[in-house]
This record gives structure tokens, C-alpha cells and sequence, in this order.
């Protein structure tokens, strides 16, 4: 759809996206994408086509909800101040960390028996946020978590490790065991989302997939006994009232609620279900493409990879010096601007999300064009003006708004370039390399009141795994197929190889 905008010279332009349906607009005008779902949000709302994705899945998760939904302003309470610095510092961050942890202990022991070959690391960081957002949902225990069985699994075998080697790829492939039936649920189920956001026509394509898929079948199933039994975990912890994840949270404000009219609490009605279902599948798969992504960019990018993990030691010295990894208070109390650069980098080259989508509920103008209500509008996370030189536009086409700082354009020299630096300027009160998350465009989660829900967990979690990472591992630069930086689209864009050769580092 970029490419159709390039080619007429537009920033804004009209698609069908299948038979029978309205014509859609795409608009790749950064400065007019951040006026629309900033500054004129009451023009624009998720959506239909938004929607749409999520109804089958989680039909009740607030995301999917328009605010006009009786159902919103109660299922989005349950998640209140989840998001707040004080509750993810003291609630999530513990738990994301811990789960961090496991797999640096799992790449460990497979760095020890790949004897210097290349392993494929998909799986692993897939399992890894999954154990991380469950430990934040519902503080998962290790029998639940999926690093943590492996690394047991793979250290049961007594002799050698029954290894296999792929001669094409230079690579050891280790065994692996199955994965824990919640996990392939959810998974399964994020899945499906992403196959119905792919789709012409997401309801015939949900029930064409039901009725050949008796994993997707199952998952349904698989899932709400999980959570039942969670849930019921979090029901037998009300009277002590120590909050230790997202459940205790929602659990006790369900309770809170029902008191105020005089009923008995739900615990057990559909939108706790579905907000905690949302609440994995909002955080996973994004965060762990991300992860893949910065690792193949890292790994090819060895100078920034130095610099990062120089930069970790300077900022986390004492632990540096006392040869141990950072402790989770430090890694939540670090500002560390070049980190904050990798991140923010690695998310402007490959954004979790293709694009952003709206809905016009009101007639309304851009661009100069009349657009009436209930036109969708897909807002690309990629493309011109964000990994590739913008197309120009007259300034008296956009929006009048109150913007007072508008973020300047990247250079079309090397805006298809990874490069972090990008996003750091001079302090000159302090007379250092300061971050500077407005130093250009990039719009990974979005804006305004709609902007993505778990921004701040999954900078948390961005964070956490980079500085363990590259505080213990060395991610050597690969060459050939499993090189490339090419993608498939699912619920988000995941690179077609991932994987990694480890040299450990030692302090």
C-alpha cells in the first residue's frame, strides 16, 4: 500500500481491501497520521476493521471495544493503574525480570553444547514472552513456565545431548520439548487473530479455520482452564491482599466493584477472561518480535553492539566491577540513553504493528479531500517519512492544529539505515548524549487516547532482556540465508530466520 503512495506521488490514497467492501484510505503523511490520532481523536475510533480481529478471540477485551460499549468503561477498570509507574515498578518489573533470567540460564547451557555452531532462537524468545507477560498477568510459577521446562528437560539426559547438526546453516538444533498446553493455546489463539487480520473476510476465514484446525479448536478450551484456575489462585489470595500480578489487581477491583452496588462479584464472567487473555496477547508476540529484530540488527551492527553493552557496563559499574549481572532495582532505576536508542531504533526499522487503524465517525476532512463517516483508515508503521525518504507535501494540505514543535523529517541520505545514534542529542546544560524520543518520526504504538495500552510493560520488557542479553553474550555476526532481514507478516512482521551464535562475556 506504500508503494501504491509512492508511485502517485501522494501521501494519501484509496484502496480496496477486498469484494463488497467500502474503498479504504491509506495515509503515509507522518505529521497529518500524529494530528489525526492526537490532536483530532474524537474524529477517529479503532473501527470496524479494528475490531473485527479481536471477535473471536477476545470479543470483550476493551481494546476491541468502542467506548460507546456499555462494556468498555467496566472491563477497562479492571485494568486500572496496571500501567502506572508505580504498579509496574513494584508489581511487573520484579516478575518480567525473573523470567529474563531463565533464559539467559537456558542460553548458557546451550552456548556450552552448541560448540561454537548457531542454534535457532525463534522458539526461545517466543517462550521467553511468554513466561515474561504471564509472570506479569499472573506471576506464572515455574511449573507453568516455558524456559524454565526446557532448560529442565534438556538437562535431564543423562550422556550427551541427542544433537543434530544442519550443515546448511553451520547450526546445532537441540531437542526440544513440547510446548505446555496453555501456552500452545494462547498461542495458537494470537495466532488466529493475525489470520483474521490478513483476511478479506475475517468471519468466513474464522470458521473455515475451526473447522480444520483442532489445535484452534482446543486452544479455546485449553486456555479458560488455565485462567480458571488461576483465577481461582487469585480468589484464595483476596484476604491478604498482596497484589503479586495483573490478576490480584483485576480480582480485587472486581470485588471493590460489586461491593459499591450491593451484588456479589463475577469472578468468573467473560470480560476477566477476556481482558487477561488480551493482556498476553496485546504484550507477547510484539514484544518477542522485537527482540528477534534487535538481535539480527545487533549481530549485524557489531559497533553498536560494543557501544551498547560498553555503555551497560558504565551505567551498571558496580555490578561490572563485582562481576554479576545487574539486579533488577538497577536495571529499573537505569536511565541509559544508547539502550533507550536501540530500542527505539530497532522499533522504528521493524514496527510490532503494520499499521495503525482508525475509522472516521463523523464526516470529516484530510488532506484537502472530504471523507465521509465510517471510512477506515490505515496509517502504515512503515514507509515513507518513517524507514524511507517522505513524500512531499504542501504545508496548507495538513491540519491547522496547536502543533508548537513539530519533529523534523529523517534524512532521506540514511533513513533506510540502522542506526541508533539517530535518536540521541547533545544535553548542553549537562554536556552529555541525552535520548530524544521526538528526534523524527515513529509511530510503533501509536498516539493519543487510542495509542497502544502496553507501551510502558513492553518498554520494560525491551529493556530487561536487551541488558541481560548483551551483559552476557556476545551475538556473533552470521552470514548467508539465516542473515537475512527479510519477514513474514502474521500479527506482526517476524524475521523468516533467527538465529544466534553466543560467545559469553565475562567481566
Amino acid at each position: 500500500m506504500t508503494d501504491y503512495c509512492r508511485r502517485l506521488g501522494s501521501p494519501l490514497a484509496q484502496v480496496w481491501l477486498g469484494p463488497l467492501r467500502k474503498p479504504a484510505l491509506v495515509l503515509t503523511d507522518f505529521t497529518e497520521i500524529e494530528n489525526l490520532t492526537q490532536r483530532r481523536a474524537k474524529e477517529f475510533g479503532r473501527g470496524r476493521d479494528f475490531t473485527q480481529s479481536f471477535r473471536y478471540v477476545v470479543p470483550e477485551f476493551h481494546v476491541a471495544l468502542e467506548k460507546e460499549d456499555p462494556r468498555y468503561s467496566a472491563n477497562k477498570d479492571l485494568l486500572k493503574d496496571t500501567m502506572t509507574p508505580t504498579f509496574l515498578q513494584n508489581v511487573s518489573s520484579p516478575q518480567i525480570y525473573m523470567r529474563s533470567t531463565n533464559l539467559v540460564s537456558l542460553w548458557k547451557f546451550k552456548h556450552e553444547h552448541a560448540h561454537g555452531r548457531a542454534f535457532d532462537a525463534f522458539e526461545d524468545i517466543f517462550s521467553a514472552a511468554s513466561d515474561m507477560i504471564l509472570a506479569a498477568a499472573i506471576a506464572v510459577n515455574d511449573e507453568n513456565s516455558a524456559i524454565v521446562q526446557q532448560l529442565k528437560y534438556l538437562e535431564s539426559f543423562d550422556g550427551e545431548l541427542p544433537l543434530q547438526f544442519d550443515e546448511k546453516f553451520n547450526s546445532v538444533v537441540f531437542p526440544h520439548l513440547p510446548d505446555l498446553a496453555h501456552i500452545k493455546g494462547l498461542e495458537r489463539l494470537s495466532h488466529h487473530i493475525g489470520e483474521q487480520v490478513l483476511s478479506a473476510f475475517p468471519n468466513t476465514m474464522h470458521y473455515y479455520c475451526l473447522l480444520k484446525d483442532k489445535v484452534l479448536r482446543q486452544s479455546y478450551a485449553w486456555v479458560k482452564r488455565f485462567e480458571a484456575m488461576e483465577i481461582q489462585k487469585s480468589i484464595s489470595r483476596l484476604e491478604n491482599k498482596s497484589i503479586t500480578s495483573v490478576l490480584d489487581h483485576m480480582v480485587q477491583r472486581e470485588r471493590k466493584a460489586a461491593d459499591s452496588k450491593g451484588i456479589e462479584p463475577d469472578y468468573f464472567r467473560n470480560g476477566i477472561f477476556d481482558e487477561l487473555t488480551g493482556y498476553y496477547q496485546a504484550g507477547h508476540e510484539t514484544s518477542a518480535t522485537t527482540i528477534t529484530w534487535t538481535l539480527k540488527f545487533l549481530a549485524q551492527n557489531q559497533d553498536a553492539q560494543d557501544k551498547l553493552r560498553s555503555n551497560l557496563r558504565q551505567y551498571h559499574a558496580e555490578a561490572y566491577q563485582a562481576g554479576r549481572q545487574p539486579t533488577k532495582e538497577e536495571i529499573a532505576g537505569a536511565d541509559i540513553p544508547y539502550l533507550h536508542a536501540i530500542i527505539e531504533e530497532t522499533l522504528r526499522m521493524r514496527p510490532p504493528f503494520p499499521a495503525l487503524i482508525r475509522s472516521t465517525l463523523v464526516d470529516t476532512e484530510i488532506m484537502g479531500y472530504r471523507i465521509p463517516k465510517g471510512t477506515t483508515i490505515l496509517m502504515p508503521s512503515s514507509g515513507p517519512g518513517l524507514d524511507e525518504p517522505a513524500i512531499p507535501v504542501p504545508e496548507d494540505l495538513r491540519t491547522k492544529s496547536n502543533i508548537t514543535k513539530r519533529r523534523p523529517d529523517w534524512s532521506p541520505e540514511d533513513v533506510h539505515l540502522y542506526n541508533p545514534d539517530r535518536w540521541l542529542k547533545l544535553d548542553e546544560e549537562f554536556g552529555r548524549l541525552k535520548f530524544d524520543p521526538s528526534a523524527g518520526p515513529m509511530q510503533s504504538f501509536g498516539f493519543g487516547p487510542r495509542q497502544c495500552f502496553g507501551k510502558r510493560l513492553a518498554y520494560i520488557q525491551l529493556r530487561t532482556l536487551v541488558t541481560l542479553l548483551f551483559w552476557n553474550f556476545k551475538f556473533v555476526e552470521l552470514d548467508g540465508e539465516i542473515a537475512s532481514l527479510q519477514g513474514h507478516e502474521s500479527t506482526t512482521l517476524i524475521p523468516n530466520y533467527c538465529y544466534v551464535k553466543l560467545e559469553e562475556v565475562t567481566a
